[in-house]
């Protein structure tokens, strides 16, 4: 007869059938903890899509709304296709969306986009979690920046003819971009600064030469401050022909134009830019920053009276346009090499007031003034080498593209 005490104290050892059971239950928890770690990451991925296509939703609604004076509900139809674009796009198709409110301030000019849906669990359904919720939460305050643009613009001798025609059609274009039809204007103003040997300073020459400018045409600062954004003053005045023995024109019907949204009188100065003299790009660099130097307001009217420098709500801008060598200083051909310091002082002054500087050599052989350009520029994509008409009009369009953007930036 068996030993029953024996057999029964074998089996209390025998722990085999204890380790399998441990395994099974430990593979059991390794596998449902690994099922919800996928859907964990699953939903993570899901909800980083889903809140990057409500940002943009609710940024471009709110551009779309202030550009194209959209409705209330046209602001949340624009904001729901927007939604549903992006999130196709970014391949989170398999998100379920179970509520979408878009909330609508046009007076404070904000759209506030609230969502609420959630990704469908695969293994996690076996611990019961049929779903895992992401909700998300996006407000776009959209208030474009201003934009004032000094523009500098040769109007020398070498600039007559197929190059006048060029640079004429390159600011329409531009003009066409920054001030479109159906667009706000009020959040754009453009100045011009056409210059050759001196600049036409019109209605605004007698101000700015204590009243003896008879012809309108003006020349560099006397005295202190040449390199200076300051108002003209004692001390300060700018030069007029009679300063100098032998003063060359000034364009003749290319005037100064401050700051203006009035497309078509900027237009109207365009078609009437002329060509003659020789080189004082300093004095076109000059007139880029006066026109948008806070200093001057008494000297402009007050529709173009600049705003404060450092003003996060404006962008400030300059345009240098030349063909050629600096070579013309106070009224007088040959002098180059103190046309070309003065420009790069004053340069360095418009940059130290937040002006973004672009400059373009337009069919430009002379590697002093190239280097002029390029140290003006505020960094190496903002200097353009336009070999021709074409590529002209390219570069006064990428710029007005660029402004553009940075004036509907977040």
């Amino acid at each position: 007869m068996p030993d029953v005490k024996f057999q029964f104290t074998r089996f209390a050892k025998d722990d085999r059938g204890g380790i399998a059971i441990i395994f099974a239950l430990s593979a059991m928890v390794f596998f449902l903890s690994a099922g919800l770690a996928i859907d964990a990451g699953r939903a993570y991925n899901a909800s980083s899509k889903v809140q990057g296509a409500i940002d943009a939703a609710a940024l471009t609604a709110a551009k779309q709304m202030r550009d194209g004076n959209l409705t209330d509900s046209e602001v949340e139809a624009a904001a729901r296709r927007l939604f549903d674009r992006q999130i196709v796009a970014s391949g989170g198709s398999l998100v379920n969306v179970s509520d979408f409110t878009v909330v609508v301030d046009q007076a404070n000019g904000s759209v506030e986009v609230k969502f609420e849906g959630n990704v469908t669990a695969t293994i996690g359904r076996i611990a019961g979690f049929n779903t895992i919720d992401i909700p998300a939460t996006s407000l776009a305050v959209f208030r474009p920046k201003n934009i004032e643009l000094g523009m500098s613009l040769d109007m020398t001798g070498s600039m007559r003819g197929a190059k006048m025609i060029a640079l004429k059609a390159a600011t329409h274009d531009l003009i066409d971009i920054m001030l479109p039809d159906n667009g706000p204007a009020n959040d754009v103003r453009i100045a011009f600064a056409p210059y050759a040997a001196g600049v036409n300073a019109g209605d605004y020459a007698a101000d700015v030469s204590n009243g003896r400018a008879s012809d309108g045409c003006v020349y560099e600062r006397l005295g202190r401050n040449k390199t200076s954004l300051e108002v003209p003053s004692i001390g300060g005045y700018l030069a007029v022909r009679q300063d100098f023995s032998r003063a060359s024109r000034c364009p003749g019907s290319a005037k100064v134009l401050p700051l203006t949204n009035d497309k078509e009188l900027l237009r109207r100065n365009v078609d009437n830019f002329s060509t003659g003299g020789s080189t004082a790009g300093h004095l076109g660099t000059a007139w880029a920053g006066y026109l948008l130097s806070p200093e001057w307001s008494a000297i402009f009217p007050s529709e173009s009276e600049p705003a404060a420098m450092g003003d996060k709500n404006t962008i400030k801008a300059v345009i240098l346009m030349t063909d050629g060598e600096y070579n013309t200083y106070g009224g007088r051909w040959g002098g180059g090499r103190q046309s070309g310091v003065d420009a790069r002082g004053l340069c360095s002054e418009i940059k130290k007031q937040k002006t973004v500087v672009y400059a373009i050599g337009f069919e430009l052989r002379n590697r002093s003034a190239i280097s002029i350009l390029k140290a003006c520029a505020s960094s190496s994509v903002h200097f353009f080498e336009a070999k021709n008409g074409a590529e002209l009009r390219d570069a006064f369009r990428s710029i007005a593209t660029s402004l553009s953007n940075l004036r509907l930036a977040r």
